[in-house]
């Protein structure tokens, strides 16, 4: 918890310092500070449609499974999301692009005995502020930022010979991340590959929504994601 507290104030101190100066104190409008600041936007939205293979960390769950039953959990979600993409402005200076996206993550299934399986599912709920390195470009963008996503990941456990050893596990997730996604044109459609990293701030243990299910080792939504995206233009 304080480490999400101080990534927080940390975040609001680095936006004051962005966008709370006022003109006077500012850079010139000519120098390339400025107009990173209020420039640097791709100036376009869309909704966008993607698929893509996120990471976790699941080496210390799967230390605690290989003993026991000689079976893992891959740490490889395949996904499938929805993102808005717009412009973000924050006083008169501050000109961004934003992304608000939402993911899920299809369940997946692991049979470590004939009695005995798992399943593997979650979601992930994420906002970023970019800049785009390339602006001037008529028909490439490449997008370059930071954010944050929140989630949850869950597992749950199917034991037939021991039915009270059933049920689910939940383990959400705070992780900030950075993006980089480079993404071509063609008129009201464009391909974007997205590419970004989360690192989980958040405690990483599993809760039993059964007192009997047996501890397991933490699990953390920290890893490098790849989409495909489809976007479609809205403006």
């Amino acid at each position: 918890m304080r480490k999400i507290i101080s990534l927080f104030v940390l975040s609001i101190i680095f936006h004051s310092c962005l966008v709370g100066q006022d003109t006077t104190n500012s850079l010139s409008n000519t120098s390339c500070g400025a107009r990173f600041i209020q420039e640097f936007t791709s100036g376009h939205s869309s909704l966008d449609f993607g698929a893509g293979m996120p990471n976790c960390d699941f080496s210390q769950m799967n230390n605690s499974f290989e003993p026991t039953y000689g079976s893992r959990i891959e740490s490889r979600f395949t996904c499938v999301g929805i993102t808005y993409k717009g412009t973000l402005q924050a006083g008169s200076q501050w000109t961004s692009d934003a992304l608000f996206s939402i993911q899920y993550y299809i369940p997946k299934n692991y049979l470590f005995s004939d009695s005995l399986s798992f399943t593997l599912s979650g979601y992930q709920i994420g906002t970023t502020c970019c800049k785009d390195i390339f602006s001037q470009a008529q028909h490439f963008d490449l997008l370059a930022g930071i954010g944050f996503s929140i989630g949850r990941l869950a597992l749950s456990r199917q034991d037939d010979i021991f039915a009270s050893a059933s049920g689910k596990y939940t383990n959400p997730f705070f992780s900030p991340k950075v993006i980089v996604e480079p993404r071509v044109l063609f008129g009201p459609i464009s391909l974007a590959f997205r590419s970004e990293y989360l690192f989980d701030v958040s405690k990483n243990d599993w809760r039993r929504k059964n007192e009997a299910l047996p501890l397991i080792g933490k699990a953390a939504a920290t890893g490098f994601s790849a989409q495909i995206v489809l976007g479609f233009r809205l403006d």
